[in-house]
Formats: C-alpha cells, sequence, structure tokens
C-alpha cells in the first residue's frame, strides 16, 4: 500500500480493491480515501470483525465482501464503484470549469447574474439595482460574453456546477 501511496498522485481517480489480512483494520481504507478521496474503494477479508467492517464503511468504503467471495459480485461492486469515481471526477472538473468562467465576471456583473438567476426581468434588476435599463442590457451581455453561455438555462447549470451544495437554492438569491 505505501508503494501505491508513493506513485499515485493524490488528484487522480479509480477504484481499488484492498484485501485485509486476518485481524487487520480498516485504517488501511481509510488512509487511501484522505489520501486519494477521488478513489472508491472496495475491501474483502477473511473472517472480519464487525467493527472493521463498520469503521471501513465510516471511513468511505465503497463494499466490503467477506472472503471467499464469487468474481462476479467483487467485479460488479468495482465496476460500481470505478463508475462512481469518474462521476465524482466529472463533476469536480465542471465545477472547476464554471468556477474559472464565472470568476471572470466582476461585482456588478454577479449582482446583475444574481438576479436574473432569481427570474428578474432586466428593467426589475434595474430598478434593484438603481441602474438604468441600458445599463443592465450592458451587464446581463458582458455576463453572457464572459462566460460563453447562450442562454439563461446555460448560466442557472453553470452556476450550479460552480456551486453545487447550493445548486438547491437557484433561484433564491437576494441583493443586500
Amino acid at each position: 500500500m505505501d508503494a501505491f501511496h508513493a506513485t499515485v498522485p493524490g488528484n487522480e481517480w479509480g477504484a481499488a480493491l484492498i484485501g485485509l489480512s486476518e485481524g487487520q483494520g480498516a485504517e488501511s481504507g481509510a488512509r487511501l480515501r484522505r489520501t486519494h478521496p477521488g478513489f472508491r474503494i472496495v475491501m474483502a477479508a477473511h473472517r472480519p470483525s464487525a467493527k472493521t467492517v463498520i469503521d471501513a464503511m465510516h471511513a468511505g468504503v465503497s463494499d466490503f465482501f467477506e472472503l471467499p467471495v464469487p468474481a462476479a459480485p467483487l467485479a460488479d461492486a468495482l465496476a460500481l464503484a470505478l463508475e462512481s469515481a469518474w462521476r465524482a471526477h466529472a463533476a469536480r472538473l465542471e465545477s472547476e470549469e464554471a468556477d474559472r468562467r464565472l470568476s471572470a465576471l466582476t461585482r456588478r456583473e454577479n449582482d446583475v447574474l444574481d438576479l436574473l438567476l432569481t427570474g428578474e426581468t432586466s428593467k426589475q434588476i434595474a430598478r434593484r439595482l438603481e441602474l438604468s435599463h441600458r445599463t443592465v442590457e450592458y451587464f446581463r451581455a458582458r455576463v453572457f460574453a464572459k462566460t460563453g453561455a447562450d442562454s439563461l438555462a446555460d448560466l442557472a447549470r453553470l452556476h450550479a456546477a460552480a456551486h453545487p451544495s447550493s445548486a438547491h437554492h437557484a433561484g433564491s438569491a437576494a441583493i443586500t
């Protein structure tokens, strides 16, 4: 396991199968999750204790098998773990790209974007921000140009990707 940690960069993604020796705890799975968060882990052991299995699951292990185990369920678990790792990696890349595109916006462009995402019209935004309608249209055009978005739906997706934990709050942004 030390060779793995020494040779695989922490920003990589994938799936790993860890076989535990009898009496060995789940520390190796917990360590791998800490140092390589993009990896999903499947563990297997002969006669694991309930504590070992529970500790492994709390450490983020995707699945745990008692040996011996038929190859098919183990292969299925690894395939699911790899798919999960890929989805998490793709979401992370999308979030980083969205952050990069949105970071180009000025404070005022962000104000306009936030209000656009609440569903306000340009006229409503102009009144809210005490700007002319033409100025809001200018900022709105700049937001679309800088982000590369083609529609309000594109902007909403971009914002959700950049702020995944607040994506369910889309439409509730407020300017103070």
